[in-house]
């Protein structure tokens, strides 16, 4: 068992089970000893090879595509590049050299989204004067050209197992000397641990364990049989301070000296409103598709992160390229781990594997309102369509050998069905449909 196993094993035996989103998390971000903190991530050294380290001309034809996107917008001066999780740098500096054919999108300010301290120390080796954000809020409010190459399918998922006429979450537990699998009922502490990030010693938060089965109830109605809801109350997006109240004669009272005699309440945490509706309408709908110990996958971050995505892209311009494996919609366990290249069991190697899971496409598209997605396009079609082909075989005139040799390899294997090319899918996302980045089915 890895350091970090030993510390999940504890916490669990404190805790109980832990989600497998939690899990995730921890692997991947743990301070001290995460994968992503800790591990040589990317190229034949490390776990795993992305699009960009395999052929220059990856981010030859994404330039070709945002440039193009860019020029159809009016080629406004104020607009920035961004990219999300981008690795070593290796896709942006490509770019960015294939950018000096479009006049003035080579100029634009690069914006990287990453929150590793070791990816960002790499990533400025690669590209100079890159200014580093934690999340999409910090982004300056101007047209956004935005690359995600294999930026989703690293985001924290929870797995939900199929029963007769409901879901039961998959959840990580402890077995003798190793992590293991196994199912029940969304666990409280999931609530508590993610309200550590945002508060400190003695705060008080509130949590109302009724109101997830009740918003579930409505959810459920109103996506099987329509209908809609209004809910009035008093409180905020999200619980922080003891709102615990009494009221006796229209007068605030204390709430334990009047006990049966004074009406006692506390302020409606809507944030917990809104995510139960939206995870268990997600659910809810997954029933119509689905039998009996199917498992889907949901990807807690995903709506908000394209909502940020579609919104400025909308109100402000610009476009947006995501590309990842997955497909339409979230079928099955997806959830893996590799290791040396090699798929290995995601609960074996805590922290010292790279743990991942499929793209649903699906919740993108759905998202992506009010900014226009596009269809779902296979990544070798899109980089045909933008011609890779004849920019591989201009390339090839100037090789022989072995350079050769890995030459057409690269291009075969970004390209080609039975690799790359149908396994990563490529999405658009731009203020309307004609506005949509080259490559990418309207």
């Amino acid at each position: 068992m890895t350091p970090l196993g030993n510390i999940l094993r504890a916490r669990i035996a404190t805790n109980g089970p832990m989600n497998v989103a939690d899990y995730m998390t921890e692997c991947l971000m743990h301070p001290k000893y995460g994968y992503y903190t800790t591990q040589n991530v990317f190229g034949a050294a490390g776990d795993f090879i992305t699009a960009p380290e395999i052929s220059q001309m990856f981010g030859e034809m994404i330039a070709l595509s945002l440039g193009t996107s860019w020029q159809a917008q009016g080629s406004p001066k104020d607009a920035i590049l961004v990219e999300l999780g981008p690795g070593k740098g290796t896709l942006m500096k490509d770019l960015r050299r294939a950018s000096s054919a479009i006049p003035g999108f080579d100029r634009l300010p690069i914006h990287f989204v990453e929150i590793s301290s070791k990816m960002r120390k790499l990533q400025n080796n690669a590209i100079k004067s890159v200014t580093h954000h934690s999340d999409l809020l910090s982004l300056p409010n101007a047209p956004i050209y935005l690359i995600a190459n294999e930026f989703f399918d690293a985001l924290p998922i929870r797995q939900f197992h199929r029963a007769a006429t409901a879901w039961e979450e998959r959840l990580i537990g402890e077995g003798p000397d190793k992590l293991t699998f196994g199912r029940a009922a969304p666990q409280l502490f999931d609530f508590l641990n993610q309200r550590l990030k945002d508060t400190k010693v003695d705060d008080i938060v509130e949590y109302c364990p009724a109101l997830p089965s009740i918003i579930e109830q409505i959810s459920i109605r109103t996506s099987t049989n329509g209908g809609a809801a209004l809910i009035f109350d008093y409180g905020d997006w999200r619980s922080s301070g003891d709102t615990f109240q009494a009221i006796t004669n229209h007068k605030m009272v204390n709430p334990l000296t009047y006990p049966g005699t004074s009406d006692i309440t506390a302020h409606v945490d809507f944030e917990s409103i809104f995510e139960a509706a939206k995870l268990f309408d997600f659910l809810n709908q997954r029933l119509k598709d689905t039998k009996v110990d199917d498992i889907v996958e949901y990807c807690p971050a995903l709506p908000s992160i394209i909502e940020q995505i579609s919104i400025r892209t909308s109100t402000n311009g610009g476009a947006a390229l995501i590309f990842d494996y997955g497909d339409w919609r979230s079928s099955g366990d997806t959830f893996q781990a590799i290791t040396n290249h090699k798929m290995v069991n995601p609960l074996t190697y805590p922290g010292t594997s790279d743990i991942t899971a499929h793209v649903d496409f699906e919740s993108i598209f759905e998202a992506a309102k009010p900014a226009s997605p596009s269809r779902l396009t296979p990544q070798g079609v899109f980089l045909e369509r933008l011609g890779i082909t004849q920019r591989a075989k201009s390339l090839a005139e100037k090789l022989t050998g072995g350079n050769l040799e890995s030459h057409i390899t690269a291009h075969r294997r970004l390209t080609h069905p039975d690799e790359m090319g149908n396994l990563f899918k490529v999405m658009g996302i731009a203020p309307t449909p004609n506005l949509l980045p080259p490559g990418v089915d309207h």
